[in-house]
């Protein structure tokens, strides 16, 4: 009886999987070496994802904190200073828009989200959830400046 495996790039049980070596980084970005199974004929585009989350990770992770960050001092900033809500809402609509965009150009999802899905549906999953937000910032953006409502 052959053993199936999970395909990393489909998320789908089969016994055809193959297991590769892949360098990657763990969360802190740290380079480890990852044992994955993947289908023969998903092997090529598993590798380039891995490529680009190995090339763009970090600089990812470091816009992300950098929108967290200073969205997060904003707010706090805000109670303390007189700041118009029309300013701050501004603000926070920029910094969600441009997290959005940061999710739709990187479509990086969690370990958990890869093994749940496979890295094909959690890239589209990461994708969809980047236009929502960019959306919302948006949206947030002409409310505050009064272009809608």
């Amino acid at each position: 009886m052959t053993a199936t495996h999970k395909c990393m790039w489909t998320g789908q049980q089969d016994s055809r999987t193959i297991a590769i070596s892949l360098l990657t980084v763990d969360r802190v970005g740290k380079p480890v070496e990852k044992t994955a199974y993947v289908l023969p004929e998903h092997e090529q585009a598993l590798r380039r994802s891995n490529r680009s989350f190995a090339n763009h990770g970090r600089l990812f992770f470091r816009v992300m904190m950098i929108l967290v960050f200073t969205s997060l001092l904003t707010a706090i900033l805000s109670i303390f200073a007189p700041v118009s809500d029309d300013l701050l809402l501004s603000f926070m609509g920029i910094c969600l828009a441009l997290a959005g965009g940061l999710f739709i150009v990187f479509p990086f999802a969690s370990h958990e989200t890869i093994d749940w899905l496979g890295t094909r549906k959690a890239s589209l999953l990461s994708r969809s959830l980047g236009v929502a937000i960019a959306v919302v910032g948006i949206v947030i953006l002409a409310y505050a400046n009064h272009l809608i409502w």
